[in-house]
């Protein structure tokens, strides 16, 4: 009968802790985020023009379009689509770039290249899809303060300036939010 080397429970200790004194190191270059992103973010360019064929959005906008964001840093790929009345581009940024730098970026572009566009274009929209979480974190925050209570405060704010600020164009969505709302005792 052939016995089986035995190993010390003092060698597996040993060896465990050399283990982790040569993982030390490395754990510093872990990435460690509350929400991680597993895909980079990207921007979505549109525009209209009523009454152009496909061909002549490709040659007059959109590829003139695509040319102005290729100098932009933080942009991985570029893409676009141009059909009857309408052009797209997509661009797809880097996992590291900052998504509100580049749309800034870009939009600052358009602004100065859209006078040389044709003029029966209409101005284009830009639209941020985000890898993170905060895709629907809000882009003006307004808290209000009163000498009334905060259930008045709140019931002024949805009847008088939520109507008003639903008004303009562009705005999706408007929350009134924070405070407890009146009880019956």
């Amino acid at each position: 009968m052939e016995t089986k080397p035995k190993i010390s429970s003092f060698t597996v200790i040993v060896v465990f802790i050399l283990l982790i004194l040569c993982g030390m190191p490395l754990v510093y270059r872990l990435n460690l985020e509350l929400n991680p992103g597993g895909r980079s973010s990207s921007l979505t360019i549109r525009f209209s023009w009523a009454g152009a064929e496909p061909r002549v959005i490709e040659q007059e906008a959109t590829s003139k379009l695509e040319a102005l964001f290729a100098s932009v840093s933080g942009i991985k790929e570029i893409s676009s689509s141009s059909g009857n009345g309408s052009g797209t581009v997509y661009l797809t940024l880097d996992k590291d770039a900052d998504a509100d730098a580049v749309r800034f970026e870009v939009s600052t572009l358009i602004r100065q290249a859209w006078p040389d566009m044709p003029a029966d274009a209409a101005f284009p929209t830009l639209s941020v899809s985000r890898a993170d979480n905060d895709s629907q974190r809000p882009l003006l925050t307004y808290k209000l303060n009163a000498p009334q209570s905060p259930p008045m405060v709140q019931q002024y704010a949805d009847d008088h300036i939520k109507p008003l600020l639903s008004q303009i164009p562009g705005i999706n969505k408007i929350e009134v939010y924070g405070a407890s709302p009146l009880e019956w005792r």
